[in-house]
């Protein structure tokens, strides 16, 4: 049996001069995660994961058309494999769909590391940090140049 496959979105935006994150308890557990879900009958995955960050977080933006970042969760004992997008969101909505089940927060990409237990959804902040640098870094050379 294929192990099942979630999309989601590591949602981020700018305050400033700084980057922070979202995230969004888990309705069960209340673990601070990302927006996630299985893929949406007749969505890409891109879609998909979009779809979930306005449900599950009430968030609109824009995905990296590039970047992606796998990983594997476990939950309730099954492996789930995980793959995150990199979303810069737009708006935050005052009112969506799961307000009444979650906690959403922002909060700096650090914070967001040790606040987070799940194994898996800690690399996927790792692997958008890395990916975070790499755009800042080119972002400053095509400026400087």
């Amino acid at each position: 049996m294929a192990r099942k496959i979630q999309y989601g979105v590591v949602p981020y935006l700018k305050e400033g001069n700084k980057t922070r994150i979202i995230m969004v308890t888990s309705r069960t557990h209340r673990q601070w995660i990302f927006p996630k879900g299985g893929r949406v009958s007749g969505l890409s995955r891109r879609k998909s994961a979009l779809q979930e960050a306005l449900e599950e977080a009430g968030l609109k933006g824009r995905i990296d058309k590039k970047a992606e970042f796998t990983s594997t969760i476990i939950r309730n004992g099954e492996k789930i494999d995980l793959v995150l997008y990199p979303m810069q969101v737009d708006k935050m909505k005052n009112k969506w769909d799961e307000m009444h089940q979650r906690r959403r927060v922002v909060i700096s990409p650090r914070k967001a590391e040790k606040i987070v237990t799940c194994k898996g959804m800690r690399k996927g902040i790792k692997k958008w940090l890395r990916w975070h640098d790499k755009i800042k870094s080119e972002a400053a050379n095509k400026k400087a140049a």
